[in-house]
C-alpha cells in the first residue's frame, strides 16, 4: 500500500484496548493506580462459567478454566491487565515464553466485518490462536506474536459485557 492508501485506512480503524499479562493481578493494579493514576479498575473472573464456545489453538475447551481480567480506561483507550489462572489459554504459555507486560493491542470489528476480516488475515498467514463469548462479547486473538512480539486481538466491543456481580471486584473498592 502506499502512503497516502495507508493514511486513509486507518482513518478508518479504531484500537479499542491495550493489554498486559502479569503473574499478580493485585499488584499489577495497584501500580498501576500508585505510580501512573490508572484506574478505577473492574476486575472480571472469566471461566468456564461465564464464557461461552472458548477455543484455544482451534480445539473447544471443555475442561474448566480461568484467567482474571483487569479493565480500566484512559480517555477512548481500555487498558486491560490479565492473569492466568488455571486451564487452557494462550496467556499462561507467553508468560512462560516471553515473561510479563505487553501481549497485544485489541481492533475493534463490527460482527458483520469480522468473519470476513478473520479469512482475509488467514490468507495473509495469521491463524486464530484464541477465541471465545462472555455474553454478547466476542474476541479473536490472532497468532502476529512469531513475526510482531506480540499478539493482535479482534473483538465487537460491546459497550458492556454480560459477567454476574460475583464474579467481578473492584480497586480501589467502589465507595
Amino acid at each position: 500500500m502506499t502512503y497516502q492508501e495507508l493514511l486513509e485506512h486507518n482513518k478508518k480503524r479504531t484500537v479499542k484496548q491495550i493489554a498486559f499479562l502479569t503473574d499478580d493481578i493485585d499488584k499489577a493494579v495497584r501500580l498501576w493506580v500508585d505510580k501512573l493514576k490508572v484506574g478505577p479498575w473492574t476486575i472480571y473472573k472469566f471461566s468456564s462459567e461465564t464464557m461461552k464456545d472458548f477455543h484455544v489453538n482451534g480445539e473447544l475447551v471443555t475442561e474448566p478454566f480461568e484467567f482474571e481480567v483487569a479493565l480500566s480506561d484512559i480517555g477512548d483507550t481500555n487498558i486491560e491487565i490479565m492473569m492466568p489462572v488455571k486451564g487452557p489459554n494462550i496467556y499462561g504459555k507467553f508468560i512462560e515464553t516471553k515473561g510479563t507486560g505487553m501481549h497485544h493491542f485489541k481492533e475493534h470489528i463490527t460482527d458483520e466485518n469480522m468473519e470476513g476480516y478473520i479469512a482475509e488475515l488467514k490468507e495473509r498467514g495469521m491463524d486464530v490462536i484464541q477465541s471465545g463469548w462472555c455474553g454478547p462479547d466476542f474476541h479473536a486473538y490472532i497468532n502476529t506474536e512469531p513475526v510482531m512480539g506480540f499478539n493482535y486481538e479482534l473483538g465487537n466491543c460491546p459497550e458492556t459485557i454480560d459477567i454476574p456481580e460475583e464474579y467481578i471486584r473492584y480497586y480501589p473498592e467502589k465507595d
